[in-house]
């Protein structure tokens, strides 16, 4: 197991992946490109604001704080003057929460549906055919044809990420959810910081950690979760592509965390260079 430091030179908000390509939008207004070994950096966009939100299918979506929504060398629409919170692509639909209003987006980003919400929705998962949603405070909803909120969840104050069934609070938290009924959330991980992101059960951050079950993450049972590295200040956002985990913090830094046998940085430039021959 290998970590490598990378420091940009802005502020990383927001981060994502689609395949073995990585993405990272900063609070300048820049997206990023990254590919392995993710040492070096391409960058596709300049917004007008920090980008909060970016979603990955087809085309790269992102989302700023000034509200626009836009595709990546392509259309660009504003959704009011507030912070776009999150964003999720769901089969043919974009789902963007930009203050009190959940809008619901057709890939072309024509609005098909909006809801009005009480409390701003931070997060957003797809899980078993509806897309679900952590507050600003505790309460979790649901998207299904309809925004409904399911009830106040057991964690303390806002949930701040979700991935499925599973959600991170900034009471510390870590709590498998049971929609049906959420008074039978099973508590999983206990910290003293904010639980900013997380992956799935096995990766998330904590404060300024990189917590990670190394042995969950490679599929060979579990082994407990526990630090696996740290960043200087807090993780704003934790990935896992193939055996890599990528994470970014308000350190200006994002680190790169080899879980999987990998080719070391001498290899590395001897392909480099054979490349180039």
């Amino acid at each position: 197991m290998s970590l490598r430091r990378i420091r940009l030179p802005n502020k990383p908000l927001v981060i994502s992946s689609l395949g073995d390509s990585v993405y990272i939008g900063d609070a300048h207004g820049f997206a990023y490109e990254m590919k392995p070994p993710y040492i070096s950096r391409t960058v596709i966009l300049q917004s007008s604001g920090p980008i909060s939100a970016l979603a990955v299918g087809k085309d790269v979506y992102y989302g700023n704080w000034d509200g626009d929504v836009g595709v990546v060398g392509g259309k660009k629409i504003n959704l009011g003057g507030e912070i776009v919170k999150c964003m999720l692509i769901h089969g043919d639909r974009i789902y963007v929460s930009v203050g009190l209003m959940v809008y619901g987006l057709s890939l072309g980003l024509d609005i098909e549906c909006s809801y009005e919400v009480k409390h701003k929705v931070l997060c957003m998962s797809a899980f078993q055919g509806s897309v679900y949603c952590g507050m600003g405070v505790s309460f979790l909803s649901r998207i299904h044809d309809e925004f409904e909120i399911i009830g106040r969840s057991l964690h303390d104050t806002s949930i701040f990420c979700i991935c499925g069934e599973y959600t991170g609070s900034a009471d510390g938290r870590v709590l498998r959810q049971d929609y049906c009924d959420l008074d039978n959330a099973e508590e999983i991980y206990k910290g003293n910081n904010w639980i900013r992101s997380i992956y799935n059960q096995y990766l998330f951050s904590d404060g300024r950690n990189v917590m990670a079950d190394v042995d969950g993450l490679k599929g060979n049972g579990s082994c407990g979760v526990k630090p696996i590295y740290s960043h200087e200040e807090d993780v704003l956002g934790v990935i896992k592509v193939g055996g890599t985990v990528i994470s970014i913090g308000l350190d200006y830094c994002y680190c790169v965390f080899e879980i999987a046998p990998g080719l070391s940085p001498e290899e590395e430039m001897e392909i480099a260079e054979l490349m180039n021959e």
